[in-house]
């Protein structure tokens, strides 16, 4: 009976109407749902850039998320969930994952409003989000700073959801469906030799349960859309990223650091991924789950009045060392068998791969950049 009445309680809580782009229902010990068309465009063309030197994270933060009236999507005594991008990167190469300092920044924010704040991400196809991951980023000294904490998105409740234009399901966070929780996608821009460029709609792709991601890959083109599904599925009340450096060069780990001292915000995750386009100089229609997200050209978007554009210096910088489309064809068709290594091998050998990577990182690509 105690059971029962527990599930009754989540179905009433995670159930139909309270998440509109998921139907849910409990089967078979966890959640089976298929997704709804809701568009994930709105109407909302606003974007904040402003400096991130200067002036203290949280006052960055303070100022993006002021810009953009994001007090009132606040619950009182609610919960905040930052997603960041860690697996995607490489240790001590700013710009290749969330910078930690941004992530301060929203946890002050969220704790100012009373607020209870987790910062999560999910496992990655050859490594698991945990300790060593969190302390491979310089993420573990943050977390006990701040005094908070991490949820591993592989863990926990989880839903199986069947997508449009997807024949595989995908597996969920029920955390990031919760209609209470307030979703801050905090991302790093960067290129990516496979997806061309990865932005807000691609980090929410690391939050699938799925350790084993490489079977998404194993499709030439499924990957894609999978991006796509996930951003539909797992849309952030609000998204912010950039920091002191970005990501140039062949990403998502071979980065070359470009300082830019700024922080974007915008509460439409497409247009957000649409302004960072024009940054790169990576055409819109040339990233295939952008394209797939919405029927059109690229969604505009508004600099909100008191915004500070990147300088035009810092840009020419970063497409200095531009991925463009004809190079990322040429990686994709050079990289992808990597995806048929068995994932017990590749979880295997991941950390001391990643370490040789981030060095040769800091030798070859470090000195193309700015001083760190």
């Amino acid at each position: 009976m105690a059971r029962a009445g527990a599930e009754k309680g989540l179905r009433e809580e995670y159930g139909r109407g309270l998440v509109p782009w998921v139907d849910l229902d409990r089967k078979r010990g966890h959640w089976e749902g298929k997704e709804v068309a809701v568009p994930l465009v709105t109407d909302d063309r606003r974007l904040w850039c402003g400096r991130f030197d200067g002036v203290t994270p949280h006052e960055a933060v303070e100022e993006a998320f002021g810009a953009l009236d994001a007090d009132e999507l606040m619950r009182p005594g609610g919960r905040v969930l930052v997603k960041v991008n860690l697996g995607g990167g490489l240790p001590g190469c700013p710009g290749s994952f969330t910078d930690p300092d941004l992530t301060r920044g929203v946890i002050r924010w969220a704790r100012a409003r009373g607020a209870s704040v987790v910062v999560a991400e999910g496992d990655q196809r050859a490594c698991r989000a945990g300790a060593e991951l969190l302390r491979r980023r310089g993420y573990d000294e943050l977390l006990l700073e701040e005094g908070a904490a991490f949820e591993s998105l592989a863990e926990g409740e989880w839903a199986r959801v069947t997508c449009d234009g997807l024949e595989i399901p995908l597996d969920v966070p029920m955390a990031m469906l919760d209609p209470n929780v307030l979703v801050i996608d905090a991302y790093a821009p960067k290129y990516h030799w496979e997806c061309g460029v990865t932005l807000a709609a691609k980090n929410l792709y690391g939050a699938l349960r799925w350790s084993t991601k490489g079977d998404y890959h194993r499709h030439f083109d499924r990957i894609d859309r999978v991006v796509t599904a996930a951003a539909r599925l797992l849309r952030p009340a609000i998204s912010i990223g950039g920091g002191a450096f970005l990501g140039s060069g062949l990403g998502p780990h071979f980065t070359v650091p470009v300082r830019i001292d700024r922080l974007v915000a915008h509460r439409d995750l497409l247009r957000g991924d649409a302004f960072w386009c024009d940054v790169l100089d990576y055409p819109w229609e040339k990233v295939d789950h952008l394209r797939a997200a919405v029927e059109g050209p690229a969604p505009g978007y508004e600099l909100v009045p008191g915004s500070t554009p990147i300088a035009p210096e810092a840009v020419t910088r970063i497409r200095r060392h531009a991925l463009t489309p004809g190079d990322r064809r040429r990686w994709k068709r050079l990289l992808w068998p990597q995806y048929f290594v068995p994932h017990s091998v590749q979880r295997a050998i991941y950390p001391a791969a990643e370490a040789l990577a981030a060095r040769l990182n800091r030798r070859w690509n470090h000195p193309k950049g700015d001083p760190l």
